[in-house]
């Protein structure tokens, strides 16, 4: 297991940021999805969705971790997604979090971020919505 796999909320968010890169490269002409409830939707005429039906709702528990989509800004012009998304409801960019539930001595307290640049954040706080570029510290990339 790589480090990332290792923590629970950041495996969340690894697995999140990339059905959202699959979604944008093959079905929405490089669009990300405003909702968690796309990437769940095959492709019209397939069989298989971008993500588990376990991410269904947002946000969704899993794995002791909050994990939520916040969708950046729509982009009017982009064109209806292979799943049923509509003309002009992709959006250019999303944040992804993912906060624990408890925290203890013993689990510690790790938060996950990510954007659409695909770089997973850790910080011991909350990290704030972003959307490009990085979050403010004390966040620091996962390498």
């Amino acid at each position: 297991m790589s480090g990332r796999e290792s923590l629970p909320g950041c495996a969340c968010a690894t697995e999140l940021a990339a059905a959202q890169a699959t979604f944008a490269a093959s079905c929405a002409a490089g669009y990300y999805s405003p909702a968690v409830t796309w990437l769940t939707k095959p492709a019209t005429g397939g069989k298989v969705a971008f993500l588990g039906r376990e991410f269904s709702v947002n946000p969704v528990t899993r794995l002791n971790y909050r994990i939520r989509l916040t969708a950046g800004p729509v982009v009017v012009k982009s064109p209806a997604s292979c799943n049923g998304l509509a003309a002009g409801r992709s959006v250019q960019s999303y944040f992804l979090a993912g906060d624990p539930l408890v925290t203890s001595a013993a689990t510690g307290t790790r938060h996950f971020g990510a954007s659409a640049d695909n770089i997973i954040y850790q910080s011991t706080t909350a990290i704030s919505p972003f959307y490009t570029g990085v979050p403010p510290a004390p966040a620091k990339p996962i390498k």
